[in-house]
């Protein structure tokens, strides 16, 4: 209690994590007989930060991007789509008509729809010419998939 006076909670926390991990290794090891810091509770933090970036920030990396790694980086920030999500997202999950990405496989398992921007769907739109791979982010000379 006494530390976390001095340091963030965070900080204390981690601290205490490694002390715990340390203590817990040499029980495993018969040094000492029970970890003496079992029962202490760690500290509860809110070190949620959402943070945007700027619009230079956008534009300055999507300049340092090389020509094949631009859609998807600019998809990136202007869907918040995670990277797993970007790399499986297939043709079929597109919905031009109504610009909507349907994502299927995502971190909770629950099917989700992003709406594309002028940017985006400019982007998908300008790759659907030139891609031949089921996925909407591949080389353009990936052989089209058969599964």
């Amino acid at each position: 209690m006494k530390r976390s006076k001095n340091e963030q909670k965070s900080t204390v926390n981690r601290e205490l994590s490694c002390l715990k991990t340390l203590l817990n290794k040499a029980v495993e090891w018969g040094k000492i007989e029970m970890n003496p810091n079992k029962s202490v509770k760690k500290f509860k933090v809110q070190n949620k930060r959402t943070r945007y970036l700027e619009r230079y920030e956008v534009d300055s990396l999507i300049g340092c991007c090389g020509i094949s790694i631009k859609p998807i980086v600019s998809t990136a920030v202007n869907t918040g789509m995670r990277k797993y999500e970007l790399l499986d997202l297939e043709w079929k999950d597109i919905d031009f008509a109504n610009s909507i990405i349907y994502i299927k496989n995502t971190k909770n398992s629950e099917i989700r729809e992003i709406p594309m921007n002028k940017t985006v769907k400019g982007v998908v739109s300008q790759l659907r010419g030139t891609v031949i791979s089921k996925y909407v982010f591949s080389k353009k000379d990936a052989p089209l998939s058969k599964a």
